[in-house]
């Protein structure tokens, strides 16, 4: 998993691992590119990369506090496998509030 943040100044941060926390100025931040893999097995991994292409920012980091923020409110992923296919290919959407990307 990678998360990379850009605040209202033009900062950019990168996330690789969610569980641990990562100190940030004070300001406030969007997400402009998330990439993920899933193993199924060695032979099958998707990859998945997402960007927004809009510059709203979700979240707000203020000045000594410490907190859980939901990074992609509005990220919903769907994927399955197309029917009457020769191969077995995967078809995924990634919608982002009302738009696909």
């Amino acid at each position: 998993m990678r998360i990379e943040l850009v605040s209202e100044f033009g900062e950019f941060f990168v996330l690789t691992e969610l569980n641990k926390p990562l100190p940030l100025p004070v300001g406030r931040y969007r997400v402009s590119r998330c990439e993920f893999a899933i193993e199924l097995n060695k032979a099958n991994v998707w990859y998945y990369r997402f960007y927004s292409p809009k510059d709203e920012y979700t979240t707000t980091v203020e000045p000594g506090k410490t907190g859980d923020y939901e990074l992609l409110p509005t990220l919903k992923l769907m994927s399955g496998l197309a029917k009457n296919r020769s191969r077995r290919s995967p078809i995924s959407r990634c919608f982002m509030g009302e738009r696909t990307l």
